[in-house]
């Protein structure tokens, strides 16, 4: 379960990787807000905001070590936004609705390389 504390630390997260990248907020709240309903969804045990959080964490104790931090971030928020434990292809499903939602309005990302890098993780 996620808790008020725990939402606001995520979207602090997002809002600092996103915004060198997109000046509408309401489009990056729109985001976020479909990021937050997924990931608390009734049937996410593990991978929650809990989970997304760890990782930002972790991305920030590993930053020296990454090549494209945003990359990897943007990679943390959606990599299992799409859940199903029925199914095996949650994670490259995920990927494809990252760079939907990316590439879907011409001001939303500055740098066209950020879903060109997450499209490399979509099946061909």
């Amino acid at each position: 379960m996620s808790t008020p504390e725990l939402v606001s630390t995520v979207k602090y997260y997002w809002n600092e990787l996103i915004q060198p990248y997109c000046s509408d907020t309401s489009l990056t709240d729109r985001f976020f807000e479909e990021i937050e309903k997924k990931y608390t969804g009734r049937s996410r045990h593990y991978h929650n905001l809990q989970h997304i959080a760890a990782l930002l964490q972790l991305c920030e104790q590993y930053s020296h070590r990454l090549t494209d931090k945003d990359v990897v971030a943007l990679a943390v928020f959606y990599h299992d936004i799409i859940y199903n434990v029925l199914r095996k292809d949650n994670e490259p499903r995920s990927a494809l609705l990252a760079v939907k939602r990316l590439s879907s309005n011409p001001t939303y990302l500055s740098n066209p390389r950020i879903p060109g890098k997450l499209r490399n993780c979509c099946p061909q």
